[in-house]
């Protein structure tokens, strides 16, 4: 339903679940994802995120399921994208310092 562009408070209220739980679930698919985008296997994956081979799959069903979809592009591009990597860009930027990575 996040792919689909239901925010968190919308989730729980229609899942019934908790905020903390729909943010655990969408961490795990996340972190899913990113390896698998990074060509990681579902057994490391598995190892990687400490979640079951089901969920995993699960997961990646879902991805497969979503990912050409285009009203989850943005999600999927909030997913694929390394806030830290941005942050450190514009740090350096900001420093004019050395190489922009």
């Amino acid at each position: 339903m996040w792919l689909d562009g239901y925010e968190y408070t919308d989730l729980e209220r229609r899942t019934g679940h908790s905020g903390t739980s729909v943010q655990r679930y969408l961490s795990g698919f996340s972190k899913v994802v990113k390896f698998h985008h990074r060509n990681y296997s579902v057994q490391e994956i598995r190892e990687l995120t400490e979640m079951s081979e089901r969920l995993v799959k699960e997961y990646l069903g879902l991805y497969e399921e979503y990912r050409e979809k285009p009203e989850a592009q943005n999600r999927l591009e909030q997913i694929l994208s390394d806030p830290e990597e941005k942050k450190n860009t514009v740090q350096r930027k900001k420093r004019g310092g050395g190489v922009v990575i």
